[in-house]
């Protein structure tokens, strides 16, 4: 979901970074430092896409780390048209429509080479001013990522696991509409600490690969391609970090409808520290200060 993934072709199941929580909660696992990051596109004049994600790993990531991210997507001046006599289209109205998913997310390591996190999504949709035209909804993903060794990394998530009866978005009509189940397998191979590969396959029927190199400590090269039953599309984009921020680009390319193709960009910040330690609190007795116990 974020710039730096969508660079690599969208493979995000062991891509191990904040905003792959959406596609992979075990993802949060592997996160030990404070971190946040947003991401925006405006593919075009009336289409605007957002994101924002924030990471608190406890102790370490020792007992698990917890992630929030919320995507939002919103159209504008939408026709709604009906027919004449002749059977040609005329505008009656224009809407507007928006799409919120909430994702809170908790992983943890199981073992030093596995790692499981769950994700609970809430949803929205809004078809501005239609008779019954929002829904809202929940559902549920479970992810795992193994290290069989230090250069390869294996992941699997099943995203939207509940019953229709419990996972679904309800509409305003009083339809209830089914959120599909999707499995995704994938993982990825460093072949040295600056150059790797991703790949994912998911149930859908789309296949995602990517590569990242590290020219330097602090500046990357990416590129991707996904791969679906009506064609391939392809990506690429940079990534520059310092002094804990970081900044990706990426460049996606639609191959069946160019007007698609756009630009991402997302901004992060990594705290310099790594956890929250809890230590007890005194309160303060008198003229002296409040302490924390050691």
């Amino acid at each position: 979901m974020g710039a730096r993934t969508i660079a690599m072709g969208r493979a995000q199941a062991a891509a191990r970074d904040l905003p792959s929580i959406f596609v992979n909660p075990a993802n949060a696992a592997t996160i030990d430092k404070f971190g946040a990051i947003s991401m925006y596109t405006s593919p075009a004049e009336d289409l605007n896409y957002g994101l924002l994600a924030i990471d608190v790993p406890i102790k370490d990531g020792n007992m698990g780390t917890f992630g929030i991210a919320y995507l939002t997507s919103a159209v504008t001046g939408l026709q709604a048209t009906s027919l004449d006599a002749t059977g040609r289209a005329y505008p009656v109205s224009s809407f507007d429509f928006s799409s919120k998913l909430m994702a809170l997310s908790y992983g943890k390591e199981v073992n030093p080479n596995l790692f499981s996190g769950v994700s609970l999504k809430f949803f929205s949709k809004n078809f501005d001013g239609v008779e019954g035209g929002s829904a809202s909804g929940a559902d549920v993903d479970l992810g795992l990522i193994f290290f069989p060794n230090d250069n390869l990394v294996l992941a699997l998530s099943a995203q939207n696991i509940l019953p229709s009866d419990w996972g679904n978005l309800s509409w305003g009509t009083g339809f209830k509409e089914d959120l599909p189940i999707n499995l995704k397998m994938g993982g990825s191979y460093a072949t040295k600490e600056e150059f790797q590969i991703l790949a994912d396959y998911d149930s859908l029927g789309a296949v995602h690969i990517g590569g990242e190199y590290w020219l330097k400590k602090n500046l990357a090269l990416r590129c991707g391609a996904e791969a679906y039953l009506n064609g391939i599309n392809f990506s690429l984009g940079v990534g520059v970090k310092h002094a804990g921020f970081s900044f990706d680009y990426a460049y996606y390319f639609d191959t069946n409808i160019f007007s698609n193709s756009t630009h991402y960009f997302s901004l992060g910040y990594e705290l310099p520290y790594r956890s929250i330690e809890l230590r007890p609190f005194m309160p303060a007795q008198g003229n002296e200060e409040a302490a924390f116990l050691d």
